[in-house]
Order: structure tokens, then C-alpha cells, then sequence
């Protein structure tokens, strides 16, 4: 999707997981400003979200519990100053 993500697109994606999804639904919650706008917040606030849609924030700072932070680590230490012609020579030789 391009574009920057906005509190209206964060309200999109909430709305449309709640429409396919029946009954509660729990999402893990990163802390980005995004998340905590104005426009989120009092969307989030409504009773009948609250009654279907539970958060679970992370903690600031957890590189543990982000999968991607693995990837871009690996990819600082492995593939830094290095060019490749498109993703897939970047992932040539990934035991590298």
C-alpha cells in the first residue's frame, strides 16, 4: 500500500478486521505515533469497539519481540555497502 499511513488508515484496518473477524478480537500494539493520534484514540474510545477489540501494547523498546528487527540486524551486519541489482541479490547467499 503506498502512501503514508495516517490515523484514517489505522481506523480502516481496524474497522475491516473487526468485519471479518466474529466475536473479540485482540491486537498487538506497537507504540508508534500513529497509533496514539487523535483520530485513532477517540475511534478506539467508542463502546462498541471497546466491547470486540482489545490492545496489547509493546513495550518501547523490545527488539526481541519484533521479528523484522532480526531481519535488519542480520541485514547490517551481512549486507552492508553492498549494492544489489534487486531484493532477490540481497538475499543471495543468506548463510552467509
Amino acid at each position: 500500500m503506498p502512501g503514508t499511513v495516517t490515523g484514517a488508515t489505522i481506523v480502516t484496518f481496524l474497522k475491516t478486521l473487526l468485519r471479518y473477524w466474529r466475536g473479540k478480537l485482540r491486537v498487538i500494539w506497537d507504540n508508534a505515533p500513529v497509533n496514539r493520534c487523535r483520530e485513532v484514540r477517540e475511534w478506539l474510545c467508542q463502546p462498541n469497539v471497546q466491547a470486540r477489540l482489545s490492545l496489547e501494547s509493546l513495550p518501547p523498546y523490545a527488539p526481541e519481540l519484533n521479528p523484522t528487527e532480526s531481519l535488519w540486524s542480520w541485514i547490517k551486519r551481512k549486507r552492508a555497502n553492498l549494492m544489489f541489482k534487486d531484493a532477490l541479490g540481497l538475499g543471495n547467499g543468506l548463510n552467509a
